[in-house]
């Protein structure tokens, strides 16, 4: 970024590459749960209580769980996942398992119901896919009575020992109540409030906390980027609403004097370009032969004078206060529809919405395009230009999108609809008229020759031949 901007300095745009640098919020997401991932079971349980009660209604022991915790489930959850899927024979066992114990009714709810598990096979985590850790436990969360009852069979009595205890199912469950949050996020990119865990689970607080340590740092970096105040501002459906709920008195006035900076900004180089344009206009326009004198100044006659139009623009101040204190738009407007039909009332914003608007949250998009760059760019063949990379990717990427369309041409156009289509059915009438198979056989012989009448046969029937 700060090459980029050397480099745009050259040619006369400014580029701020700290204020220009957006990070990617699910990559953001996803650093903050390896982090709690990582240091689960170190997290600190002092300001946590002794006991406390789970879901179930039994009494959790704070000792216990710490000791469970110290084992690290996760690892464990790992190995059970790599055990099973390492054999095609306890891939089978474990699979046979779950049919027989759903024929069986071995497997029950909450209430003590039979339930029927779905017959799923235990997941891997992989460290350069997202939410694989959340994916795994939840896998095996679900997969929980058939692993007990895969675990007690004779023929698995060499690996017994790799079962889980119930505490270590207790600090899993939690873990995956932790993680389900930024799952959400990531997958959803919700803009909506989520409940915050400390308030309804203290025990899960310590994991949150080294999640908010690291969340916490990039939000400082944030701080040094307007794009993102920017953005939630000109969004119809937020505007000042939620920085003013959440944020401080202070960080509000900064955000409202940014985008005053900016307002004024535009509009100093709008007014340039429109007066530039308005020069142009009028020396085109300027005639080579000097006017003549008007009449009414020769022989000083009362004339009508022409109201001059009004010089007073409406200011980026006054602009911003209509903005701000108009009614926020309702959850799910199209925020580009809004600007478009705004674009009279707030010129200024209009220009500001449609460069911040279009940012992207994630950089998922980019990196997709050029994922398979290795491919492209191999051993023999390394001496492409970096603008014929960047076109043979993105018409690569272009064309890895485009998908068969086997029923292109099956939809029935209205054109064909209005083809004239004759009411009486002849096939029909004979058929429903021949009631033996004799009778049936010469009204075919009928429907042949109506068709070749209907063709035009134009051979003679009385042929010659030589």
């Amino acid at each position: 970024m700060k090459k980029l901007s050397e480099l745009l300095a050259e040619r006369g745009i400014k580029f701020d590459h700290i204020d220009r640098r957006i990070m990617c919020l699910p990559h953001i997401l996803n650093i903050c749960s390896k982090h709690i991932v990582e240091e689960y079971a170190d997290a600190d349980f002092a300001a946590v209580s002794d006991a406390w009660v789970n879901a179930l209604g039994d009494v959790v022991d704070k000792d216990k769980y710490i000791e469970a915790l110290q084992r690290d489930p996760i690892a464990l959850g790992r190995d059970i996942v790599w055990i099973i899927r390492s054999s095609s024979l306890r891939r089978e066992g474990f699979c046979n398992t779950i049919v027989t114990g759903n024929q069986m009714s071995w497997f029950t709810n909450e209430e003590g119901e039979p339930i029927q598990l779905p017959i799923l096979e235990l997941l891997h985590d992989v460290k350069t896919r997202w939410d694989s850790i959340y994916y795994m436990i939840n896998r095996l969360r679900i997969l929980r009575q058939a692993l007990d009852v895969f675990f007690q069979a004779p023929t698995n009595k060499d690996i017994t020992d790799r079962q889980l205890g119930e505490m270590d199912w207790q600090v899993i469950k939690d873990m995956e109540i932790v993680l389900e949050v930024p799952h959400s996020a990531q997958q959803l990119m919700s803009h909506k409030m989520l409940p915050h865990l400390s308030m309804h689970l203290p025990r899960c607080a310590p994991y949150i906390k080294v999640g908010l340590k690291y969340a916490n740092k990039y939000y400082s970096r944030m701080d040094k980027t307007n794009a993102y105040a920017i953005a939630m501002f000109v969004d119809p459906t937020l505007c000042l609403t939620w920085i003013e709920e959440h944020w401080s008195p202070a960080e509000v006035l900064k955000v409202r004097t940014v985008v005053l900076e900016k307002m004024v900004e535009y509009q100093s180089h709008g007014l340039v370009a429109s007066t530039m344009d308005l020069t142009l206009q009028a020396t085109a326009l300027r005639p080579s032969q000097p006017l003549p004198i008007k009449l009414s100044s020769r022989y000083r006659l009362p004339t009508l004078q022409l109201r001059q139009p009004s010089s007073s623009v409406q200011t980026v101040e006054q602009e911003l206060a209509s903005y701000v204190t108009s009614v926020c738009s309702p959850e799910g407007t199209d925020s580009i529809s809004f600007w478009v039909m705004s674009r009279s009332a707030y010129p200024t914003l209009y220009r500001l919405a449609m460069d911040y608007l279009p940012i992207q949250a994630s950089s998922v998009p980019c990196e997709r395009v050029f994922s398979s760059a290795s491919e492209t760019m191999m051993k023999r063949r390394n001496r492409i230009s970096p603008i014929l990379m960047e076109a043979i990717q993105m018409t690569k990427f272009f064309l890895k999108k485009e998908r068969l369309n086997f029923t292109e041409g099956w939809v029935t156009l209205q054109k064909d609809m209005h083809i004239a289509v004759a009411d009486n059915n002849l096939l029909a009438t004979i058929v429903e008229t021949a009631l033996s198979h004799d009778l049936l056989t010469h009204r075919i012989d009928d429907i042949i020759g109506a068709i070749g009448e209907d063709k035009g046969d134009e051979m003679d029937d009385n042929l010659s031949l030589f």
